[in-house]
């Protein structure tokens, strides 16, 4: 198929689930450097969304259904308990062109302006390491939210930031509920290149980082049931409830962590 056929059929699509959203789609390309197949559609205007199969999910993984079955109850629960600036993502399978043909199929609505953290410029890292309470605030509810689901794929390109709003979003939901990855990457390795900040600008950023994870965890508690009766729906693992002092301990392990890495 022509990417006009795919660029026209792809654009069909959204102006059916993101109806108030949708424009003139103006183009269709390959994201780089993602192992599943992934186009971007720049609508006039220049929002852009995401079309996303799981091409390379292996059998222990749950195949392509088990990795669009996790993906979806994440950003679910994501949306649930108002995870800082979660993407709409809508889940089909009506997409009935290659390369996506009879294959489960995520759509996502991208942040204006943003990039992966391993594309982030240097000056938009100084301007974190300088002025980051508000990503370490947000960074701290998606750590807390990911320990609690079991999250498994804390690397630097599932993370998006846009400087212009100072949103901060994980992506990429499907290597979670202790599926996936065999050897897990831990929620350092996402910020690891904001380092190093100075003592002055340090403290304010860890302070935020634990509002954050203690933030997280309240609403993961006052929506428990909500999120068991979600999770219920498949056979995905049970939510893990944190007692308090299990929160303190992840509060003040990350918080020394982050500290010795970023100073």
């Amino acid at each position: 198929m022509t990417d006009d056929l795919l660029r026209e059929a792809c654009a069909r699509l959204l102006q059916q689930l993101f109806p108030s959203d949708y424009t003139e789609a103006i183009s269709i390309s390959d994201v780089k450097g993602r192992s599943n197949i992934h186009k971007k559609i720049l609508l006039k205007g220049g929002q852009e969304f995401g079309f996303k199969c799981w091409s390379a999910a292996k059998p222990e993984d749950g195949g392509e259904e088990g990795c669009a079955e996790r993906d979806s109850k994440l950003n679910q629960i994501a949306h649930l308990v108002k995870a800082p600036n979660v993407c709409e993502v809508r889940y089909t399978r009506e997409l009935d062109c290659e390369p996506f043909s009879n294959r489960p199929l995520a759509i996502s609505k991208w942040i204006p302006s943003s990039v992966s953290m391993d594309k982030v410029s240097e000056i938009d890292l100084e301007q974190i390491r300088q002025s980051g309470e508000c990503y370490f605030r947000k960074y701290g509810e998606w750590v807390a939210l990911g320990a609690a689901m079991g999250f498994r794929d804390w690397t630097d390109n599932n993370f998006v930031w846009s400087h212009e709003s100072h949103a901060l979003a994980l992506i990429d939901m499907d290597w979670s509920f202790n599926c996936g990855k065999e050897k897990a990457s831990t929620y350092k390795d996402p910020i690891g290149k904001i380092k190093p900040i100075d003592s002055q600008h340090l403290d304010k950023c860890i302070s935020e980082f634990s509002a954050g994870v203690e933030s997280m965890q309240l609403k993961l508690k006052a929506q428990c049931n909500l999120i068991g009766q979600l999770l219920a729906e498949s056979a995905l693992e049970q939510l893990r409830e944190f007692e308090p002092e299990l929160v303190d301990q992840l509060k003040d392990q990350a918080s020394q962590e982050l500290k010795i890495l970023l100073g």
